[in-house]
Formats: structure tokens, sequence, C-alpha cells
């Protein structure tokens, strides 16, 4: 069986550029939260190691099937501060800081993991984050 021959098979450089892109009016808001990650005992921690643990002990707190509701996002962790920012749906602010207060244990270590700011727009945690002093 042959294909007929069309243009749309052939790939383009910019595919992209004609691609209909969601509107900034409909892709809901977001709010960014930044926290402060203790760990007794260790002071260095690859930042891929707590993404996901922070993911795991929220799938644990609201299941698979709430956590696209959410829309949690892993965004950043300076390892050599213990600062990281994520960032979630508006509405589910409070229910992702509730589930990361009772974060308590790393990797079987005890921990303590406190948000110290909240905010709609990453660039406002940019600058809490840089900065030495925690809010």
């Amino acid at each position: 069986m042959s294909f007929p021959a069309s243009n749309s098979a052939i790939p383009r450089k910019n595919a992209k550029k004609n691609l209909a892109t969601v509107p900034l009016s409909l892709r809901g808001k977001k709010r960014y939260i930044l926290f402060a990650l203790n760990v007794e005992g260790v002071s260095d921690i690859a930042p891929s190691r707590v993404e996901q643990a922070v993911h795991a002990h929220l799938v644990q707190c609201y299941g698979i099937v709430g956590m696209p509701f959410m829309r949690f996002r892993f965004i950043h962790y300076d390892s050599s501060r213990g600062r990281g920012v994520v960032r979630c749906a508006h509405y589910a602010k409070d229910a992702i800081i509730a589930a990361l207060v009772l974060f308590s244990q790393f990797e079987g270590k005890p921990a303590t993991l406190r948000t110290l700011q909240t905010s709609g727009t990453i660039k406002t945690l940019k600058e809490s984050f840089t900065s030495n002093g925690s809010k």
C-alpha cells in the first residue's frame, strides 16, 4: 500500500509557530511557593532527590487521582541553602502547603519542611530566594 505524497508529511523548520497555543487567559492562575528543607545530619542534597521525595509525599497525601488537579510542578532547589520553589494551581495552594508541612522524613532521616513565602509570580520569589535572610 502506498501513501499519497503530501506536504504535511514533510517536517518543517517553523512547525511550532504554526501550532495553535493556548491563550494566557485560559491557562489558569498559578502560585509559587518558596520552601526551606532541613534534614538532620545532612547538609548537601541533590535537587533530584528532593524533587522525588516531595512528589512521592504529595502522591501519598492526595493520591494519583488528586495530583493532576493541583497542577504541581517542582521548579528549583538550591542544595547549598536548602531552599526550593514549587508551583501549583491557585486553588490548590493551601492543600499543597498543608502537605508540605506534614513532610517529616527524608530518606529515613528526620526532616522539616517549612514554607517561607507564596507568590503569584516567580519574579517576586527570586528576590527572596537569593536574599540572605529568610522571611
